[in-house]
């Protein structure tokens, strides 16, 4: 190649690096110039904040003082759980009502002891189980109860669910609540977001807009068996506080979404860069495979679980919960993002499908009919009539 040859590569080159090196400066000056600081300081473009992430400490100080300032709410602070329902509360919007213990219901009080010839179920889970955005006598376990009635089965059904639970906290539950109502069924509702809520202490750490200012206490691996860590859950007091000098808590490191690196990130420095991570960052893929720590802990916390319910004397079984989006991506016969872990979930614990007959129902009307937020009272129906007839297949 001639020298001129050289030189006229290395100006193409030169002009390639310098075009793309203005594309870039373009694109990072139109981010910059479109982009918002939030109120704790993150910075955010099209809806999206961008790495490095400041923790949500103004909104975490105005969600905890309305919180300390109310005694009334639905919600209060439970040492060994996080949060739980207050007695003898009542949301609100009147919604929601709780009994003595807590336990959601019109309200009604459950004696310890089981009435005899009546098959007791008790309920755990987050908001698909406890009902959210319905009444308790829309709720899937009020149909349930009525649909079991109906077809000659004396059942009692007890909602353990609470807004905002784990799957680790529901099984705390059972320890703290449930297992004293001696149960002759215990179902656990598995909403696949709840492999998030698994691995995060500080609630709004991971849900920035959430209405609860609380930790949570979460389940690690201890030779390969589970230890249970932050309990007593951080008082809401010092919950602040905490996340102010996170650097230093000594169970910062099990906090599965704050990761101090983020913040030392020299690319980071770039905005276009930072979103460009955005739009690459696949949490799902993180979170439910099989080989990383918040599908593993899932797994364990279940399989517990169950042993320790079948260790009284008791059946177990899993109820899987599609949200809005799981069904709308099976009705677009797309395979779910969890579809592995549920499977691997089934292979030592009975499942209860309902996505099939959601599926049906969706068809024969719409998507939106089953759902509003969470299930509306058709959604619920559904749900109860599938779990009605495998234990009344399995009754017969």
């Amino acid at each position: 190649m001639t020298q001129k040859a050289n030189r006229e590569t290395y100006i193409i080159i030169l002009l390639v690096f310098c075009s793309l090196l203005l594309s870039f400066g373009i694109l990072e000056i139109v981010i910059r110039y479109f982009g918002v600081y939030d109120e704790n300081n993150n910075f955010v473009f099209a809806d999206t904040p961008l790495k490095p992430y400041q923790l949500p400490i103004n909104t975490t100080q105005d969600i905890i003082d309305d919180y300390l300032s109310s005694s009334t709410s639905r919600l209060m602070y439970d040492p060994d759980l996080g949060w739980a329902p207050r007695p003898n509360s009542q949301s609100k919007n009147e919604l929601y009502r709780y009994n003595s213990m807590g336990i959601r219901s019109m309200p009604l009080e459950y004696s310890i002891t089981p009435q005899p010839d009546v098959l007791r179920i008790a309920l755990f889970g987050d908001s698909y189980t406890h009902g959210d955005d319905v009444t308790f006598e829309n709720s899937w376990g009020y149909y349930l109860e009525n649909n079991l009635k109906k077809n000659g089965i004396q059942a009692e059904v007890i909602n353990f669910g609470v807004s905002g639970y784990g799957m680790d906290q529901a099984f705390l539950r059972w320890r703290k609540l449930g297992q004293k109502y001696s149960p002759d069924i215990v179902i656990l509702g598995f909403d696949a977001e709840n492999v998030n809520r698994n691995v995060n202490l500080i609630r709004v750490i991971y849900k920035p807009k959430t209405g609860l200012p609380l930790s949570k206490p979460r389940f690690i691996f201890a030779d390969e068996a589970l230890q249970v860590i932050n309990v007593p859950a951080i008082l809401p007091e010092n919950i602040v506080n905490t996340m102010q000098n996170i650097e230093t808590w000594e169970l910062a490191r099990h906090e599965y979404f704050f990761n101090s690196q983020d913040n030392d990130s020299i690319w980071l420095k770039s905005r276009l860069i930072a979103f460009l991570f955005s739009l690459n960052s696949d949490t799902d893929s993180q979170l439910y495979s099989l080989d990383k720590e918040p599908a593993q802990l899932t797994i364990k916390i279940i399989q517990q679980f169950k042993q320790e319910v079948e260790a009284e004397g008791h059946q177990f079984f899993v109820a899987h919960l599609p949200r809005h989006s799981h069904t709308a991506t099976l009705l677009s016969q797309e395979t779910l993002a969890y579809t592995a872990l549920l499977s691997e979930i089934a292979k030592t614990v009975t499942v209860i499908y309902p996505e099939d007959r959601l599926i049906e129902e969706a068809k024969a009307s719409s998507l939106k009919a089953l759902y509003k937020g969470h299930y509306s009272p058709k959604g619920n129906e559904v749900i109860a009539d599938v779990i009605a007839e495998f234990f009344i297949s399995s009754h017969n």
